[in-house]
């Protein structure tokens, strides 16, 4: 079902040319009928003072639709109008003094002309401008958030009442026009007066009657059934598809969250042993000597003879063979993997003026301020309450000065962790801890805890060692 239409006639000056009219157009609403006819006599006339149908009033197409004509026959003047009310019901719909289920808590009016351009329209009808009108015309809908039109209308013209839920919402709705200018009926012409006779003698009063007793009151007709549902309207065609939005602009990159721990690096390897040295290949031979020159005359020195050639070297000696090389050591084990943070968050708090009152025992600690972070994940849900979003581990670290000797522990979703408490014996020094928290469901809430069954409330100590405000820390960081 698309659109629901109603469509009638409401007629402006006399009867005599108007012979029916008839609701059409209204497959899905309760439909009716009424045929209307001159009497033949002057004194009576019949209209259609009231139109309404019901229908399930969707959004887009699928609105509550009624329409109708007023039209003027020949007995109307010139220019003629008619006075309208038009109703769109739905918060006050009921069926035997039972508020109709799935009706349309909502209902907003428009009336158009048969152009579709729109005349007027209303929401709720205590907002109209003519809302004292409407009122005094003893039509005004019985819940504020209903919708009412109060206007004059030309004649000879088609219009449409348009009911639909605001803010798109659906339901059952009734739609309804009224006629607040009926047409008046014709009369004959005015006989002459006849003389006026004698006045009579005025008879004697008689005695008054007793009073009679007062009848019983009669019972209350039974309510009639209601009438049958009509049949769905046929389907309208889909409107043509909007042309598609422009795409946004590329939101900014997120910025790289910081880089984990490297891991220790593996130990070497023991080094392969030394291959054996190859044999010294054999000396060569060496060169024959030169021969001995002949003895001189003996007489002056002779001179020296030349010295012998130098015999060549000998061939070197072959390479001895290349020892085998040893085994390779075996690899040393990897390191183990730095983890990765995640995600992290500090809160603080100032004393003064945080943590004024004493941490009552079964209390928790406020750290009301927050320090770097790295956004929303990891957040506080109010002064001593943080919420961890995501499943994993998280590293908690916190430092509070106290006076008194006491413990603190850590809680998650309001269990103790007994594995994570620390305490001072005596001193006024902090109490400080570094611990492992897992989560197996998300948004788990984490607090620091003056454990239950302890005796003592503790000071959580302001202007500790000088004179500056002594700050308190929650540190939380999610390990991937």
């Amino acid at each position: 079902m698309n659109v629901q239409a109603l469509k009638a006639i409401l007629l402006i000056g006399a009867l005599s040319s108007f012979s029916s009219l008839a609701f059409a157009e209204a497959p899905a609403v309760d439909k009716a009928v009424a045929d209307l006819k001159t009497s033949g006599t002057a004194a009576t006339a019949t209209w259609l003072a009231n139109l309404s149908a019901r229908s399930a009033v969707g959004t887009g197409d699928n609105v509550g639709i009624g329409g109708f004509i007023i039209r003027s026959d020949s007995g109307a003047a010139p220019g003629a109008t008619k006075r309208v009310v038009v109703r769109g019901l739905g918060p006050s719909l009921q069926t035997n003094g039972v508020p109709v289920s799935g009706r349309l808590m909502d209902p907003t009016l428009e009336l158009r002309d048969n152009n579709g351009v729109l005349i007027t329209s209303n929401d709720n009808w205590m907002d109209a401008p003519n809302a004292d009108a409407i009122r005094a015309s003893g039509l005004a809908p019985s819940d504020p958030r209903e919708a009412a039109i109060l206007a004059t209308l030309a004649a000879n013209a088609d219009y449409t009442a348009i009911i639909a839920g605001k803010n798109n919402t659906i339901g059952i709705g009734l739609v309804e026009m009224y006629d607040l200018d009926p047409p008046m009926s014709s009369t004959g012409a005015t006989g002459p007066t006849g003389p006026t006779g004698p006045t009579g003698a005025t008879g004697a009063t008689g005695p008054q009657g007793t009073t009679g007793p007062q009848g019983v009151a009669g019972v209350t007709g039974a309510t009639g059934p209601t009438g049958p549902q009509g049949i769905t309207g046929p389907q309208g065609t889909t409107g043509s598809q909007g042309p598609q939005g422009v795409t946004g602009a590329k939101g900014d990159t997120g910025s790289t969250g910081p880089q984990g721990v490297a891991g220790a690096t593996g130990s070497t390897g023991p080094q392969g042993t030394t291959g054996v040295t190859g044999a010294i290949g054999p000396t060569g031979a060496t060169g024959g000597a030169g021969a001995t020159g002949s003895t001189g005359p003996q007489g002056s020195t002779g001179t020296t003879g030349a010295t012998g050639v130098t015999g060549s070297t000998g061939p070197a000696g072959a390479t001895g063979a290349t020892g085998a090389t040893g085994a390779t050591g075996a690899t040393g084990a990897p390191g183990a993997t730095g983890s990765t943070v995640s995600n992290f968050a500090d809160f603080f708090a100032l004393m003064p003026p945080d943590n004024a009152a004493t941490v009552a025992v079964g209390a928790d600690v406020s750290f009301p301020q927050d320090g770097p972070n790295s956004g929303g994940l990891i957040a506080r849900i109010g002064p001593s309450s943080f919420n961890l979003s995501g499943i994993g581990t998280y590293m908690v670290t916190f430092q509070v000065s106290v006076t008194e000797s006491g413990q603190l522990i850590v809680t998650l979703n309001g269990a103790d962790l007994a594995y994570t408490v620390v305490g001072r014996a005596q001193g006024s020094t902090q109490i400080v801890a570094t611990c492992l928290v897992q989560t197996t469901a998300i948004n788990s809430i984490m607090t620091i805890r003056n454990p239950a069954g302890n005796n003592i409330a503790l000071t959580v100590a302001p202007l500790a060692g000088g004179t500056r405000p002594v700050s308190a820390h929650l540190v939380i960081t999610q390990l991937q």
